[in-house]
């Protein structure tokens, strides 16, 4: 018999559907008079405990000290008027979503292992059950693919599909669709499965991030979305997917004739080794 079947022996009402208490106080008192209140009797406590010192009689003294402080416990019981609130509970999910890229950028191995990248989120899924189990434990789930566009689809679907095909890969457009896609309430959690390659409107917004404003505009957008997105990737950070890129060019805007000047380029590496990189500086096609 646990504490809530003990309490609910307590009433006589119907308690069959009660899954829940809470200890509450009935008294409206402020916290300073509570404090001031448990303080002094803690004081009175102590100096009940000191003036029973020179009693010679253990029994006696332990009697004293009992008594003294079931008088103080009966005084928090009248000061705070302590109750016990039984009631019924229903755990409301939220909404999630998961979002499995099906772009052809999914299609490509990564350099560490023979798997396709769309491949690592099969095996993801297929070693990692307990973690879609959590999800559908916490959230009310549904699935969903996208490229081009957005498809709802399963878990099921998923593992037995063959290699992406579609074209491009618009995340952007795909979490704004996502919006419109659940009638029933809002997604509050959006679960990314991909590779992050995104050519569509985040993409561009990203790109011309040139001022403070336009990174203003970036968050704003990314916020207005209304959902909290947690990327997630299949691989390891120390097998993370070989990615390469020229992330910004610094150079002056003009130049003397037959002087040199300095052009700077921020490369970004992530699951490569050290290694050296060729970069090669061209106008057009020359």
């Amino acid at each position: 018999m646990d504490l809530l079947d003990l309490l609910k022996r307590f009433t006589d009402k119907d308690v069959s559907a009660i899954n829940d208490f809470k200890f509450k106080f009935g008294a409206d008192i402020s916290f300073l008079t509570a404090f001031l209140t448990v303080a002094a009797l803690g004081a009175f406590i102590y100096l009940a405990y000191r003036s029973t010192r020179d009693l010679k009689s253990k029994s006696k003294r332990i009697l004293l000290i009992a008594l003294r402080v079931l008088a103080v416990a009966f005084v928090l019981l009248i000061v705070f008027e302590p109750k016990v609130e039984l009631r019924e509970t229903k755990q409301i999910k939220s909404f999630a979503a998961v979002l499995f890229d099906d772009s052809l950028s999914m299609s490509l191995k990564s350099d560490q292992k023979k798997l396709s990248r769309q491949g690592s989120v099969k095996k993801f899924i297929k070693d990692n059950s307990n973690f879609f189990e959590g999800l559908n434990d916490n959230f009310n789930v549904d699935y969903y693919s996208f490229g081009d566009g957005l498809q709802k689809t399963t878990l099921q679907n998923v593992m037995q599909n063959p290699d992406s095909a579609q074209p491009k890969t618009k995340i952007g457009e795909a979490l704004e669709a996502l919006r419109k896609a659940n009638r029933k309430a809002d997604y509050t959690d959006v679960f990314l499965f991909t590779d992050g390659n995104d050519n569509g409107k985040i993409s561009s917004l990203a790109s011309n991030m040139e001022t403070d404003l336009d990174k203003e505009l970036f968050e704003k957008y990314i916020q207005s979305l209304g959902m909290k997105i947690h990327p997630v990737s299949s691989e390891g950070e120390e097998e993370a997917f070989a990615d390469l890129a020229v992330k910004d060019v610094v150079a002056d805007t003009f130049g003397f004739i037959r002087t040199p000047f300095e052009i700077k380029v921020n490369i970004y590496a992530n699951g490569m080794d050290l290694k050296n990189i060729p970069v090669t500086l061209k106008e057009g096609n020359n």
